[in-house]
């Protein structure tokens, strides 16, 4: 299930839900940022001269700036408070949506492997029903063979009784027994 693309895909879709609850939530507060700056500039002495009766020098000037600045929104109607709310529950819904791929995935998977041990069960019963079959078809043809033999005279169903029975001496009494009250 790691490597399954929707799965990857529900799951970058809750960490971009997550990092948008984050960005929201930051509006809570107050930002500062500071941001110095810093330049050097030399004027040289070499320069046309500005007023004839002074001469010229040369002049260096530093400029720092430290420029800090301070932001915050007062949320006196609960604009932000409610974005924080709408992001938490976007994040919330990626959660169960990830939560439900994971479970239709894991239905698919258990479908198919109940489809896959009932195609098993088939194809047992199937190889069971011909062996069932090829027995009767046996039995079928050894009756219709005593049949036969049974039409052919009473010497035929004494054949085919001792062919049944396995033709021991006992039972060669009682095939003659039954002739002699059927006669």
């Amino acid at each position: 299930m790691a490597n399954n693309q929707n799965i990857k895909i529900a799951l970058a879709r809750l960490d971009q839900a997550r990092s948008q609850l984050e960005a929201r939530q930051s509006t809570l507060f107050p930002s500062i940022q500071a941001t110095p700056s810093y330049s050097d500039s030399r004027i040289s002495a070499n320069r046309p001269l500005g007023n004839y009766a002074v001469p010229n020098s040369s002049t260096t000037q530093n400029d720092f700036k430290p420029i800090i600045s301070m932001n915050y929104e007062f949320d006196w109607l609960g604009k932000i408070r409610r974005d924080v709310e709408s992001a938490s529950a976007a994040r919330n819904q990626s959660e169960s949506d990830l939560a439900n791929v994971r479970l239709l995935i894991l239905s698919q998977l258990t479908t198919s492997y109940f489809q896959l041990r009932q195609g098993d069960e088939e194809v047992t019963n199937l190889e069971n029903s011909k062996s069932i079959s090829e027995k009767i078809n046996n039995i079928s043809n050894r009756a219709a063979s005593g049949i036969e033999q049974a039409a052919s005279g009473p010497s035929g169903i004494v054949n085919a009784t001792t062919q049944s029975f396995g033709g021991n001496k006992r039972n060669k009494r009682r095939t003659r027994k039954n002739r002699k009250q059927h006669k």
